[in-house]
C-alpha cells in the first residue's frame, strides 16, 4: 500500500506494471523540426540494462521504450528534451543538444508514490483512506483472458468470495463480501463509472481500468440502503494526456470437462441390480447368461459431452485525444460453446463501448462527458442442477444397457432414440432430452450516462449526472411432438412460446464537493449530494400449439393455429429511491485522519410507516510511520491503523411485499345457474395481510485494520470485523382464524465476524520482475434470531429425498444441512437388537444387516424428524487466494489461484428414489456381508430402512478445494519506432488448470441455485470447463 512518508521508499507493483506497459507504447511523431536519430542504453545503478523504460520527447507525443537490453532509439531535434521514466526509479530529463548517443543511468526512487483509490462519489489518497477497501487494477486482468468482469475478483481480494453457479456459458457469478448477510439477495451493488447498474455481465473485462471493493460500513455507508452487502466500484479506461493507441486482443481456446465421474458399466450394473433384488426378496432382473454377455455398455456422460468446444474472443480498443478532449472506444466479441449438449449450450456477446470527455471554459473549469455501452447477447442453455430435467443427473442415473439410438424403435415419436426398460419417471435418455430441448434468449442492454462538472471559487466542484440502464429480453421456445418414455416428458402437440421483458433504470445524481488545505497540514474536504433512482419493468408472454410448419425456425406465435392460446403480462413493479448524502474528511499532517458520512434513503419498497432510513458511519486512521519517533526506521515505509463503525442497508427486498394481495386461484363459486359448460363464476379473496411496518434490512459493522509496508517491496494488510444484520425478511405466523397467508415481516438477524489478511510483494532483481500476492480470510456466520412460530425457516428440497434438507435457524449458519447422523452400519442382527435407547427400547427394530445405524438424538427410541441435526453448512469459513507474476527477457508468467475450506456439499448425483438408476463406482464398496463396509449401505430394491432417501450425512461431502484458476505464459516483442505497430505479445493459457479437492463430484464450486437456502446442493451442476487457449495482443 503506497503512501507519502517523508522520503521513505516503496515499489508499488501495480503502478510499476501500469507504467511499464505505458512505456512500451510508441506514440505518434509530433515534431516538425529537423530531427535525427538518438540512441543509447538505460541502466540501473549496477549497470544492468532496464527493459520497458519510457523514453518520451518532452511536450510531444513522440516516444518509445527500451528493449530487453535497455537500448532505445528515438528521433528528436537538438532543442528537444528526453524524459526517461520507469516506476521505482527517479524520472530524468536530458537535453539532446547535438548528441547522437545518450546513455542514462536511472537512480532508485526513494520517494513513495501516493496512489489514489476510487471511493463512493470521488477519489481519495490511499494514505488517507480509513475504510476497508481492496483494489484490483485493470493491468492485472490484461494477461488472464477472463470472460466475465466479476470473475476478475476471484482469489485477488481478502474477504471476497466469488462463486460460479454454473460452468454453462453465460451463467452468472455470485459475489459475497464478508459472508452471507441476507436470506434474500446477498450480493453487492455495482457502480460503473459512478452509475449504479443492475449487473456487469455486459461489461468487457478489457475495458476495466480498476475495480475497488468497499468492504466495511465506513466505505459503503455512502450508498445507504443499497450497500448492506458491500459495493463494487468499477472504473473503465480513459485516454490520458492526449495519448492515442489502438489495441487488438484475440484468443481462441478449446474447452473440455476437467473430470468425469466413474459409474458402473453394463456388467457391474446388472450384478448390483440382481443383488438389490435378492436383498429385497424380489425376482432377479438379469440371468447369469445375460450378465456374461454384458460389457461396458453406453457411456452416457460421453454421449452428452461436447468435446473440444470452442471459445474465441476479439477485442479492439481505441483511445485518442487532445490536451482538452479524450475519446475511448472499444468493440468486443465473445463466442463460447458449452462442454455439454452440442448445439444447445452457447453464449455469444457483442459489446460496443464509447466514451468521451471534454474540458471547456477558461482554465478547464467545466468538464463534460458521456459514456454509452451497448451489449447484445444470444444465449442457448440446457437445464442444470436439476434432479428431474438436468442432463448430468440423467447421464449418471441412466442405465448403461440402453443404447443412445435404437434402430428397432417403431414409434416415430421416440425419434429413433433408445428408451430404458429399467429406469423410469424423469430419468430418460439424456441425449433425447437435449435433442428435444429448444429455446434461445436474446437480450440487448444499453447503459449510458452524461455528466458535467464545474470547478469554481478554487475549492469547489459541482457535478451532475444522468444515466439510463435498459435491458430488452426476448425469449423463444419450440416444443415438437415427441416421447421420452412411457410416462414422462411426452407431448401431445407441437407449439411455440415467446416472451418479452423490459427492465428500465434511470438514475439522476448531483453533488457538491469542497476541499482545502490550511497551513500545509490541515486537509479538509466535504461533499453533499442527492440522487433519484427510478425502476420499472414490462413483461409479456404467450404460447400456442399446432404450428403450420413444424420446426424451430418457424416457431412463432403467429405461425400457430390452435384456437386456444395463453398470454399474460403487462407493466409492473415500479419502484424508486430518493437519497440525500454527505461526507466530511479531515487529515492533519498526513498522520491523523477522520471520515464521517451519512445517507438518508427513502424507498417505495418499504412500508408507508418506514419509508425512510438513515445510515451513518465514522472512521479514523493514524499513519504511525509518519510520527517523528519512527522517521529513522528506514525499513518501515508505512504503518497505518484504521478503525470504523457504520450502518448501511439492503433494500433489495422485492416490490410491494408490504401490501395485501388478492387472488382468484381456486376461488370460483356458483352464483345462480352455472353456464352451459359448467364453469364457476370467478371469485376473489384476500390471501395475504398487509404489513405497513416493513422496512430495509440493516447492517451494522465495526472494523479494525492495519496497513504495513516494509523494505520498499512488502505490503501487509490485516482487518478484524463484526457485521450484524438485522430485520431480515421472513414469513411470520398470524392467527389461523384470519384465513390469510402469513405476511412478510422483518424478523431475522444474522452475524458475520472474521479476520482478513493480505500480503503483497513486488521486487525487481536485475532483469527479473516478481510480484506475489496472497490473501486469506476467516468468517463465522451465525443466525441470531428467527421470529417465526417454529423458530426456523424451511429451506430447499431434493427430488427423491424425504423432506427439506436445509434450514435457517438461530444458532446456526444462514443455511445449514438438516439431516440424520449415521453411526456406521449394522453388521449383524445382534447389533440391531443391541441398539436401544436409555430405557432399553429398541431403536430400529425393522433394520437389517447392512442398514444404517441412525443417531437417536432425542433418545425416544424412534428415528424421526426430532433426531435430525446440523450436519454442516455450505458456506466456507476460510477463503484464500495466491497469485504469482514473473517477467524477464520479454517473457511473462502469471498464475492465479483461489480456494476455500470449511464448507459442505449435499451431493445427490443419482436419483435415490429410483432403485434401478445407475450408481457411481463407489457402490462397489457397499456392504455385502459382515465386515465388508461401515460407510456404504447394502443395495436393495425395497429400501425399508430409508438408507437412500433419508437426508443423512451419507450425502454430505467436504467442499474444500484449491483451484489453479489460470496459468498464462506470454512473450512480448517491442517493435522499432518507425513502424506503426509498437508491441506484439503472444501467449498461451490454461483456465481451470488444476483443482485439488477430495470432493468426488464434477466440481466442488457449487453455487446457490438461485436461493441462499439452496446453497451447496449438487444435483448435477454444470461443471466449469478446462480451457486451453492461445492468443495475440497487438498495440499500435
Amino acid at each position: 500500500m503506497s503512501e507519502n512518508l517523508h522520503g521513505r521508499a516503496v515499489l508499488p507493483g501495480l503502478r510499476r506494471m501500469l507504467l511499464a506497459l505505458a512505456g512500451m507504447l510508441f506514440l505518434l511523431p509530433g515534431s516538425a523540426q529537423s530531427q535525427s536519430s538518438v540512441s543509447g542504453i538505460v541502466t540501473d545503478a549496477s549497470g544492468e540494462g532496464i527493459a520497458g523504460v519510457a523514453v518520451i520527447v518532452k511536450g510531444t507525443t513522440t516516444g518509445t521504450s527500451t528493449d530487453m537490453k535497455g537500448a532505445y532509439t528515438i528521433r528528436a531535434s537538438k532543442s528537444d528534451v528526453l524524459v526517461f521514466s520507469f516506476l521505482g526509479y527517479k524520472t530524468q530529463e536530458v537535453a539532446v543538444h547535438n548528441r547522437m548517443e545518450i546513455d542514462v543511468r536511472l537512480e532508485s526512487d526513494t520517494q513513495l508514490v501516493d496512489e489514489v483509490v476510487v471511493v463512493g462519489y470521488g477519489v481519495q489518497k490511499k494514505s488517507l483512506v480509513t475504510g476497508a477497501i481492496s483494489s484490483v487494477k485493470g493491468s492485472a486482468l490484461e494477461t488472464t483472458g477472463i470472460m466475465r468482469a466479476d470473475d476478475a475478483l476471484a482469489g485477488k481480494t481478502a474477504g471476497v468470495q466469488v462463486v460460479s453457479n454454473s460452468g454453462q456459458p453465460g451463467s452468472d457469478v455470485q459475489i459475497y463480501i464478508r459472508g452471507i448477510g441476507s436470506n434474500g439477495t446477498a450480493t453487492p451493488i455495482y457502480i460503473v463509472d459512478g452509475m449504479a447498474v443492475s449487473g456487469i455481465e455486459y461489461l468487457n473485462p478489457g475495458d476495466i481500468e480498476s475495480i475497488e471493493v468497499l468492504k466495511d460500513a465506513a466505505a459503503s455507508a455512502i450508498y445507504g440502503a443499497r450497500g448492506g452487502n458491500g459495493v463494487v466500484l468499477i472504473t473503465t479506461r480513459r485516454s490520458k494526456d492526449g495519448q492515442w493507441s489502438v489495441n487488438y486482443d484475440f484468443s481462441y481456446g478449446i474447452q473440455n470437462i476437467a473430470r468425469k465421474i466413474d459409474v458402473l458399466n453394463a456388467r457391474e450394473y446388472a450384478i448390483i441390480q440382481n443383488e438389490a433384488a435378492a436383498n429385497s426378496g424380489a425376482t432377479l432382473p438379469f440371468t447369469d447368461e445375460q450378465i456374461a454377455s454384458f460389457h461396458q455398455g453406453t457411456d452416457w456422460q460421453e454421449a452428452i459431452l461436447n468435446r473440444n468446444a470452442g471459445v474465441q474472443r476479439h477485442n479492439v480498443r481505441v483511445s485518442a485525444g487532445t490536451a482538452r478532449s479524450s475519446f475511448n472506444g472499444s468493440a468486443a466479441y465473445l463466442n463460447q460453446d458449452g462442454i455439454l449438449a452440442k448445439g444447445k449450450s452457447n453464449f455469444k456477446r457483442y459489446t460496443i463501448n464509447l466514451a468521451a470527455e471534454h474540458k471547456l471554459l477558461r482554465n478547464d473549469a467545466l468538464t463534460v462527458g458521456e459514456n454509452v455501452v451497448v451489449s447484445h447477447v444470444k444465449k442457448q442453455s440446457v437445464t442444470q442442477n436439476s434432479s428431474t430435467a438436468g442432463p448430468l443427473v440423467g447421464a449418471l442415473s441412466m442405465d448403461p444397457l440402453t443404447p443412445v439410438y435404437d434402430p428397432y424403435q417403431t414409434d416415430e415419436l421416440y425419434g429413433g432414440f433408445g428408451v430404458s426398460k429399467y429406469v423410469s419417471q424423469e430419468v430418460v435418455n439424456p441425449v433425447a432430452r437435449i435433442h428435444y430441448s429448444n429455446g434461445r434468449t436474446l437480450y440487448t442492454t444499453m447503459k449510458g450516462s452524461v455528466f458535467a462538472e464545474l470547478k469554481f471559487l478554487k475549492d469547489f466542484r459541482l457535478r451532475g449526472s444522468a444515466g439510463a440502464d435498459i435491458t430488452w429480453t426476448d425469449g423463444f421456445g419450440y416444443t415438437p411432438m415427441y416421447k421420452l418414455n412411457s410416462t414422462t416428458g411426452n407431448t401431445s402437440a407441437n407449439g411455440a412460446s415467446q416472451s418479452y421483458d423490459q427492465n428500465r433504470r434511470f438514475n439522476y445524481e448531483g453533488y457538491l464537493t469542497w476541499g482545502h488545505t490550511y497551513d500545509e497540514r490541515h486537509e479538509v474536504s466535504a461533499m453533499l449530494g442527492a440522487s433519484l433512482l427510478q425502476r420499472s419493468t414490462l413483461s409479456l408472454s404467450a404460447s400456442r400449439n399446432d404450428l403450420k410448419i413444424d420446426d424451430e425456425e418457424h416457431a412463432y406465435i403467429s405461425m400457430a393455429t390452435n384456437s386456444s392460446a395463453s398470454a399474460s403480462g403487462g407493466p409492473g413493479n415500479p419502484s424508486a429511491i430518493v437519497s440525500f448524502f454527505g461526507r466530511v474528511n479531515y487529515a492533519y499532517d498526513n498522520r491523523y485522519m477522520m471520515t464521517a458520512t451519512v445517507r438518508r434513503d427513502g424507498s417505495s419498497r418499504f412500508g408507508p410507516n418506514n419509508r425512510f432510513g438513515t445510515f451513518p458511519s465514522v472512521s479514523v486512521g493514524w499513519n504511525v510511520a509518519n510520527e517523528s519517533f519512527l522517521r529513522d526506521v528506514r525499513w518501515l515505509d508505512a504503518l497505518k491503523l484504521r478503525a470504523s463503525w457504520g450502518q448501511n442497508g439492503n433494500e433489495n427486498i422485492g416490490d410491494f411485499a408490504y401490501l395485501a394481495t388478492i387472488s382468484t386461484y381456486g376461488l370460483g363459486y356458483s352464483f345462480g345457474a352455472q353456464d352451459v359448460n359448467g364453469n364457476l363464476a370467478v371469485g376473489a379473496a384476500p390471501t395475504k395481510l398487509a404489513n405497513p411496518d416493513l422496512r430495509w434490512e440493516t447492517s451494522e459493522q465495526t472494523d479494525l485494520g492495519l496497513d504495513v509496508r516494509l523494505f520498499g517491496c512488502l505490503g501487509l494488510t490485516f482487518d478484524y470485523y463484526v457485521k450484524k444484520t438485522k430485520d431480515l425478511l421472513v414469513t411470520i405466523p398470524i392467527p389461523l382464524m384470519l384465513g390469510n397467508s402469513f405476511p412478510t415481516a422483518n424478523a431475522g438477524n444474522v452475524k458475520n465476524s472474521g479476520v482478513e489478511f493480505a500480503v503483497d510483494f513486488q521486487r525487481q532483481f536485475g532483469k527479473w520482475n516478481i510480484a506475489v500476492n496472497g490473501n486469506i480470510s476467516y468468517n463465522k456466520n451465525r443466525v441470531t434470531y428467527v421470529g417465526t412460530d417454529t423458530g426456523y425457516v424451511t429451506g430447499a428440497t431434493v427430488q427423491g429425498i424425504t423432506g427439506a434438507v436445509t434450514r435457517m435457524e438461530a444458532g446456526h449458519a444462514m443455511s445449514y444441512f438438516w439431516g440424520y447422523k449415521t453411526l456406521g452400519i449394522f453388521q449383524n442382527q445382534d447389533e440391531i437388537d443391541a441398539w436401544v435407547n436409555s430405557k432399553g427400547v429398541q431403536i430400529q427394530p425393522d433394520a437389517r444387516p447392512g442398514d444404517f445405524r441412525y443417531q437417536d438424538t432425542d433418545d425416544n427410541g424412534t428415528i424421526d424428524d426430532n433426531d435430525r441435526v446440523d450436519l454442516g453448512n455450505p458456506f466456507p469459513t476460510v477463503t484464500f487466494g495466491l497469485n504469482i507474476n514473473v517477467s524477464a527477457y520479454g517473457f511473462d508468467l502469471g498464475i492465479t489461484s483461489a480456494g476455500q475450506a470449511g464448507n459442505k456439499i449435499f451431493s445427490v448425483l443419482r436419483r435415490p428414489d429410483l432403485t434401478m438408476s445407475n450408481y457411481g463406482a463407489w457402490v462397489l464398496d457397499r456392504w455385502h456381508g459382515e465386515g465388508t463396509s461401515n460407510s456404504v449401505p447394502r443395495v436393495a430394491s425395497s429400501d425399508t430402512n430409508l438408507n437412500w432417501t433419508r437426508p443423512s450425512d451419507f450425502y454430505l461431502k467436504d467442499g474444500d478445494f484449491w483451484r489453479i484458476r489460470n496459468i498464462t505464459l506470454g512473450y512480448t516483442v517491442n517493435i522499432p519506432e518507425k513502424y506503426y505497430l509498437r508491441k506484439v505479445r503472444v501467449f498461451a493459457s490454461v483456465d481451470n488448470a488444476f483443482t485439488f479437492t477430495k470432493y468426488d463430484g464434477y466440481d466442488p464450486e457449487v453455487g446457490n441455485g438461485g436461493s441462499i437456502l439452496g446453497s451447496g446442493i449438487d444435483r448435477g451442476v454444470y461443471p466449469r470447463p478446462r480451457t486451453v487457449s492461445v492468443g495475440l495482443n497487438l498495440t499500435f
